[in-house]
Order: structure tokens, then sequence, then C-alpha cells
């Protein structure tokens, strides 16, 4: 593609694994009314149908899909490259598994112009794989913010996400800030930096983005100790804003709480769980006090760090309590 007809959006799919979604995400964004796109399609060495479906699609679609082949290195590796082999200004993630609305890209597009906005961020709806509704993901009215408001938002998780898909970001930024190779949780790792390069974030109610929620994704799977990197992101957030911009630091501490949780969580029915207890009670050393009294936390989930710091015994009997209900 010519610098001349360089696209103003690079749709950006990591591909691996998800032959059964697959096809069903590539029509959603093809039928996009916003018209002025690439998709550029990155297997990471899928081991099942995806190379070839992607092949097909872009022998069918040559003037709006590429595809890369490249042997495995996980999702941060890949989100990279089609950062890399991306033509267009703007980047627009959208996970393979999940869905879109024909009117993704317009909304993104629309509300960065309307509002001169570095980056623009819409609301998903979660459902499951058989696409019964569970709940919707973001902020229930549309809002402008700094780059400290946004990162606040997206550190509580309230208002929007900290995941890189339902976003307009320029390219630039992830040149600027590649994801770390070879981790997970790449997005959290990432998106408070983009953001605090940014004057002007627009969020939208709307909420054409559709996260589906599947067995075997990296983010619902049990426990593994590769999620023990999510605490380590966390950390490092933590740092950065007690650097460089003290008035997010209680909004990263509510971010580790996030992460806190969701490993005890999963890690409630495994016998590792007194493994991830020790770490999370390291993690929230000398933080305790501000995580718990901090009234945007939402209540249950201080009321589980705090059965977590009395005993892992406690909590546990609270965590067998709740799902019995």
């Amino acid at each position: 593609m010519t610098e001349e007809r360089k696209p103003l959006i690079s749709v950006v799919l990591p591909v691996y694994g998800v032959e059964k979604y697959l096809e069903k995400c590539l029509d959603s964004i093809l039928v996009q009314t916003f018209r002025d796109f690439e998709i550029v399609l990155v297997d990471d060495g899928s081991p099942d149908n995806c190379p070839a479906i992607c092949d097909r699609y872009a022998v069918d679609y040559p003037e709006r899909i590429r595809v890369i082949h490249k042997e495995n290195g996980g999702i941060a590796d890949t989100r990279n490259v089609g950062v890399q082999a991306a033509c267009a200004d703007y980047i627009a993630f959208i996970d393979s598994d999940d869905y879109v609305d024909c009117d993704y890209l317009q909304i993104l597009w629309s509300m960065k112009k309307q509002h001169d906005a570095d980056i623009s961020v819409c609301a998903a709806v979660q459902e499951d794989e058989a696409g019964s509704f569970l709940q919707k993901l973001g902020s229930s009215e549309s809002y402008t913010a700094d780059a400290m408001t946004a990162i606040a938002d997206m550190c509580y998780g309230d208002r929007f996400s900290v995941y890189v898909w339902g976003k307009l970001i320029p390219r630039e930024l992830f040149l600027r800030f590649p994801f770390p190779s070879g981790k997970v949780y790449e997005d959290l790792a990432v998106m408070y930096r983009v953001l605090a390069s940014c004057k002007v974030i627009v969020i939208s109610d709307r909420s054409p983005y559709h996260y589906v929620l599947r067995q075997g994704s990296i983010l619902h799977n049990k426990y593994s100790p590769h999620m023990l990197q999510s605490i380590e992101h966390a950390l490092v957030l933590i740092e950065h804003m007690e650097k460089y911009h003290p008035e997010c630091v209680a909004p990263a501490c509510g971010r580790l709480a996030l992460e806190c949780n969701a490993l005890l969580h999963r890690a409630a029915g495994d016998a590792a769980f007194f493994v991830v207890r020790k770490s999370v009670m390291a993690a929230m050393k000398g933080k305790w006090f501000r995580i718990l009294t901090d009234r945007r936390i939402f209540l249950k989930g201080r009321l589980q760090l705090l059965f977590c710091r009395l005993s892992g015994r406690a909590y546990l009997l609270a965590y067998r309590g709740a799902q019995k209900k």
C-alpha cells in the first residue's frame, strides 16, 4: 500500500487458536460503515485452522486484508508485529475471538474528530459463547478527560477498561511504548504510558464492541503461575505514578487491588492458593490502609482483601460461602 493510499485506520488482529470464532470476527469488520481501513492479521503460529482461514480471507479481500505468519511468540510480540506492519496512523485492536457492530469504527473515528481527541474509547458488551448478555463494560455516560483523569478511570476500571481493544489510538504511541515481549496482561503494562502521553481522551457510553467470555482465554482460565505477572505490572504502575504523577498513586493502588482480587479468586480452588496469597501480601505491603479506605474501590473487593489479610483460611471460608449463594 502506497503512502498516497494509506488508510485512516489499521485494524490489527492477533490470531491464535480461535478457528471457531475468527470468521465471525472478520465478517463483522468487513461490513463496517466506515470504509477507510485495512485489516492486519497476525498469525502467531496458530496450530489449528486459523492460518488457512487468514489466507482465504486475504485472497477474497486483497485490497482490505494483509496476513503475517510468524512463529509463536505470545500475544505481546504479536501485537508489536501488527503495529510495525500497520500502514495507518491510527490503530484499532480487536481480539479475534470477539466481534463488533457495523458502526464500531465510525463511532471511534467520529468521536475523535468531533472532540479533537488523541484517543477515543467505547464501551463493550460482555457476553458468553452462546451470545447471551452478561454485562455492559464501560461508562454509563459519554465524556472527555485529560490524561490523569483517564488513567484514574482506567485503573479503577469503573468507567473504561485497561484493554487495548475498544479504543482508537495513534500508532506512534505503540511504537514509542511497545508491548513487553514474553509477557501476558500486556495491556496493563502499556496503556497508562499511552494515556499519559495524551491531552484529550474521549469516552463514549455506546457499546459496539462484543467481548466474548470464552473457555480457554488467558483472562478466564484457572490459576497458573504466569498470572502473577498482573501483580508485577501493577507494582510497576504504582512506582511510575509515585515518580511522575503522584496524583494517580491512589488509582494505581486501586488497580493493584483489582489484580490481587482477580488472582485470589482464580486460585481459591487451587493448591497454589497460599503461594498466591503470599505474593498478594508482599505486593500489598505498605498499601493496605490506602486501599481499604478508598471508597472508589468496590466494597466487596475491599472486604475480600481484608479477609485475605486476616488469614488465608478466612478468605477461603468467605469465598466458599459466597459460591454457595
